[in-house]
């Protein structure tokens, strides 16, 4: 009898690892859904003056329906005065995810400015980093992105990318140009820049990924399963 529950558990046992590797190394595109509750964890710098701040691109200001309305109100753009431009923005996923897309929103403030249009601020490439930790993140490049211009309609969808990387807690977008033909980083030694042309941005961004079960939830699992069929 004990040799049959010795062996009930052995059995148990290879079942439940091969259940949690499963779950932990699952396809980040397996049931994603919307990651909610998404924050802004650092921004290079954000335009406060009139209210272009990194908050914007999570908090749905200015989307209707999947659509983004072409107010600057409810943007991101970096800050106009200063003596170099590195453009960045990092998110804070709220708990580790497998993450399988994005859908960006690139900056689609309507109207021109010095001849061009006011949203070709928009970043057009980047670099996107991850880290799967918040704490002394350990930055991974997930390669170099081009993302397509917006034109400042009031109507405008923005666009996907998959992005399938497991066990993400923070993102990093990195800007490389803006569709105004802005490399980054600029610096201009000896005083501060005042070229609207230099700056870049985004309406907004949202997340797609599956929840990273925590490793404590999994083992209290592990051990209910193994102690129920050992019985």
């Amino acid at each position: 009898m004990l040799r049959l529950r010795m062996s009930r558990v052995r059995v148990c046992a290879l079942a439940v690892a091969m259940m949690l590797t499963a779950i932990t190394v699952s396809s980040p595109s397996a049931r994603a859904g919307l990651i909610l509750g998404v924050t802004v964890e650092g921004v290079s710098s954000e335009r406060s003056v009139d209210g272009r701040l990194a908050v914007n691109t999570i908090n749905g200001s200015g989307l209707s329906v999947g659509n983004h309305d072409s107010n600057l109100a409810n943007m991101w753009l970096t800050e106009l005065n200063l003596s170099s431009n590195d453009p960045w923005i990092i998110y804070y996923l709220g708990n580790n995810y497998n993450i399988a897309s994005l859908h960006l929103w690139n900056y689609n403030e309507s109207g021109i400015s010095n001849f061009q249009p006011n949203s070709d601020r928009g970043i057009k490439t980047a670099t996107i980093f991850t880290s799967s930790t918040d704490t002394s993140p350990t930055w991974t490049s997930q390669g170099t992105f081009s993302f397509a211009k917006a034109f400042g309609s009031s109507t405008y969808a923005g666009e996907d990318k998959t992005l399938a990387v497991s066990n993400v807690r923070l993102v990093k977008i990195q800007a490389l140009t803006n569709w105004k033909g802005y490399s980054y980083p600029t610096s201009w030694p000896g005083g501060y820049q005042n070229d609207y042309n230099a700056v870049t941005g985004l309406s907004e961004i949202q997340f797609d990924g599956v929840l990273v079960p925590e490793p404590s939830t999994l083992l209290l699992l592990a051990c209910g399963l193994i102690g129920l069929l050992a019985y």
